[in-house]
């Protein structure tokens, strides 16, 4: 009798827990019925949900038919209703994912407003060839949100868009890998302990720092982007746990070598020298640099352009002098103080000479034999 009651209550238990599975693929199809546009996110958790409430449901089925329990009456019906959710799920992401400018569907959350009225521009994998090892990590990256954590692609997909993103010795570290969904794990293994080396990276970035080119002319243009590329070699440092921030006296002496001679002075004179300055402090220093250059550049441009304007009135203004119009003056200017505007007969410094110095200037410039002056008044 009291095996008989206990019996009973496994199986009141088991179809309360089995209810509650149905409850849930009810929720679900109540949802898909009044949702019209679900996004990504959305229905990628209810199709979650769902797999979870029909293999538990499956389980308490398993253990009930272990304790000798009957089958209960409409597990046909509630796999029926399993499917038909999971099929209407497949078909909204299989939408989704043709209208998403990534060409499947991503694993972003997509369900706030303005992702699901804004059509967003593609997002493009850049192609990884092995030479530089610093854009390995940037690359599996993106490539695993992008293509790696997309269920809706099998590992042979994945392992083929994998081939298509690689080139050079990259590729021909995968390239011999079959096409089966082991492959793919082996070839994102392959890629991580041939790239993915910590100390590799640290070498790589620390390398670039030192090897960056100085300045030879202190410009806006050459400053701006000696401090982008130091401070992005900073913070790649800082992502493998590299004590950055503890340099400032290595990076200050490294970054002042770098730039040119009145930047430094300049840098120096703010200094009070009893303690070294730090690199934030050198950095923020360079960027008021740059900002003074730029604005000094440009009251430069102006006062050009306003002088070149000034210029070019003046001269339509100024009136031609009546003296300089002929011709034959024009072309053979004062020999002694080649002024365009009168002959050497004319000239003040000519006429305020004595007559033997005029005579001498005369002879001296055979003026008689030219074919320009063939007369003493063409003189």
């Amino acid at each position: 009798m009291a095996t008989q009651v206990c019996g009973d209550t496994n199986k009141h238990k088991t179809k309360l827990l089995q209810g509650q599975c149905k409850a849930a693929i009810t929720r679900c199809v109540t949802f898909l019925d009044k949702k019209s546009d679900p996004s990504v996110f959305e229905l990628t958790n209810r199709r979650k949900a769902v797999e979870e409430a029909f293999a538990r449901y499956n389980r308490l089925a398993d253990e009930a038919i272990l304790q000798g329990q009957e089958v209960l009456d409409g597990e046909e019906e509630f796999e029926e209703r399993y499917y038909e959710a999971l099929s209407r799920i497949d078909a909204l992401l299989d939408r989704c994912s043709s209208a998403s400018p990534l060409g499947f569907a991503s694993a972003v959350d997509v369900s706030t407003p303005l992702f699901e009225t804004t059509r967003l521009p593609p997002i493009e994998i850049q192609s990884f060839d092995g030479n530089n090892v610093c854009a390995y990590k940037p690359f599996i990256e993106l490539f695993m949100e992008l293509i790696g954590k997309n269920f809706k692609l099998s590992n042979v997909q994945k392992l083929y868009y994998l081939k298509g993103y690689l080139k050079g010795e990259a590729l021909n570290l995968v390239n011999n890998l079959p096409l089966i969904n082991q492959s793919y794990h082996d070839a994102i293994a392959l890629l991580n302990r041939r790239y993915d080396t910590k100390g590799l990276m640290i070498k790589t970035h620390i390398s670039t720092i030192l090897d960056l080119p100085s300045i030879t002319r202190g410009t806006a243009q050459a400053i701006r982007s000696l401090v982008s590329q130091i401070s992005q070699q900073m913070s790649a440092l800082r992502s493998y746990d590299e004590p950055v921030d503890s340099w400032d006296s290595i990076l200050v002496c490294i970054v002042m070598k770098k730039l040119d001679s009145l930047t430094v002075r300049l840098f120096s004179a703010e200094q009070d020298f009893c303690s070294m300055p730090s690199m934030e402090s050198l950095l923020s220093f360079l960027e008021r640099r740059a900002i003074s250059l730029e604005a000094s550049s440009a009251c430069d441009t102006s006062r050009t352009e306003r002088a070149s304007m000034s210029f070019h009135i003046s001269t339509c203004n100024t009136k031609p002098n009546p003296k300089c119009n002929n011709a034959k003056s024009t072309m053979i200017p004062c020999l002694l103080c080649r002024d365009s505007c009168h002959k050497l007969y004319k000239c003040p410094t000519f006429l305020s000479m004595k007559l033997s110095e005029r005579l001498s200037h005369v002879n001296n410039y055979n003026l008689y034999d030219s074919q320009e002056y063939s007369s003493p008044e063409d003189v």
